[in-house]
Order: C-alpha cells, then structure tokens, then sequence
C-alpha cells in the first residue's frame, strides 16, 4: 500500500484506480459482447443425435442373438457338441 504526503496525492492516486477499473469494465464487457456475437454467428448449430435404442424393436439390436447355444449348434454344430459333452462331468 503506497504512502502518501499530502491529501491531493492521495486523491490523485484513487481516481488514477478509478479511471483504471472503469477502463477494464468497458473492456471486459465489450469482451463479453463480441465473444457472444462469434459464438451466435460463427458456432455451427450442433446436429441432434438419433436415439440409438429406437432403432431396435425391443431394445435388442438386430443383429444380436440372444440365445446362444442355439447360435452354437446352428452355426458350430459337432464342435460344438464335442467341447460342451464333458462339461457336465466337470462339475
């Protein structure tokens, strides 16, 4: 904090700070404004996504199967059966 000699100085020095801020509102807020002005004309409007789930019936995609021992022996068939045979002595 600065000392001051006289009263004058000191009333120098506070309007000095005065006029500063005054000078850095007037700036911050044009900041504000031209930065609003970019964003509204510059910024793309985003693209709203598509809801993923209301593309399959059910909430299950198309392409799932679900039942997987089904899938196993429709599309393995006798590799199946010969890997799973001993899992029930497993146990």
């Amino acid at each position: 904090m600065a000392l001051f000699d006289t009263y004058e100085d000191r009333i120098a020095y506070i309007k000095n700070i005065a006029e500063r801020q005054a000078r850095m509102r007037k700036l911050a807020a044009r900041g504000r404004v031209l930065s609003t002005y970019v964003n509204e004309v510059e910024e793309p409007a985003r693209k709203r996504q598509k809801n993923l789930t209301d593309q399959y019936d059910g909430g299950t995609p198309d392409f799932h199967y679900t039942d997987a021992s089904k899938y196993a022996e429709k599309y393995y068939g006798d590799v199946y059966r010969q890997t799973t045979r001993l899992d029930n002595e497993w146990d």
